[in-house]
């Protein structure tokens, strides 16, 4: 026969349930503890993706102003249009160094892309990317500086070309800067 108000049977009652009740809020830590780092995890991998599709909007605009170079600017007297009254354009700089100068404008404010009048592409949605083209000056074989007056010598034409991408709802922005060397008639 078996008693069930034992003393040690007595004793034991309770303890299963907050053992349990224990286990439940470690459980339960644990589970916050969890979202919290997801609902971080996806911020993050959403942070890179506009931060992506900044970027790809700036190639996609230094790739748009090759072209534009490679189409329109054949030969010297093309230069003329580097006069600085173009939005598209800076001023023409063919002093030694001029690479290394920094663009005629304030790059980080967007406001100052958009009011440059430098081209935009026509993309998905948000700001569009927009580029401008430096003419720098030419340069001879080895990448000496030459006297820019000096018109037989054998020289390319370099530009600079500064692009500026946004994200599609315009929370992250990508600046990319590529150089374009070419020989004019």
């Amino acid at each position: 026969m078996m008693m069930t108000n034992s003393p040690s049977i007595r004793h034991q009652q309770g303890a299963v349930l907050m053992i349990s009740l224990m286990i439940l809020l470690i459980m339960t830590v644990l589970g916050v503890a969890a979202m919290s780092t997801t609902t971080m995890e996806e911020k993050m991998a959403a942070n890179n993706q506009q931060r992506q599709q900044a970027f790809q909007a700036a190639e996609t605009a230094l790739r748009d102003a090759e072209a534009w170079l490679a189409a329109n600017v054949d030969d010297v007297a093309d230069l003329a249009q580097f006069n600085g009254t173009s939005g598209l354009f800076s001023l023409e700089r063919t002093s030694v160094g001029a690479a290394l100068a920094p663009p005629t404008f304030n790059l980080y404010d967007n406001g100052a892309w958009a009011s440059n009048g430098t081209p935009s592409l026509s993309l998905l949605s948000g700001q569009q990317p927009r580029y401008i083209i430096e003419y720098l000056g030419k340069f001879g074989t080895g990448g000496a500086p030459l006297d820019p007056n000096n018109a037989t010598a054998p020289a390319r034409y370099a530009f600079r070309i500064t692009a500026a991408g946004w994200s599609t709802d315009n929370t992250s922005r990508y600046l990319a800067w590529s150089h374009f060397a070419r020989r004019l008639n």
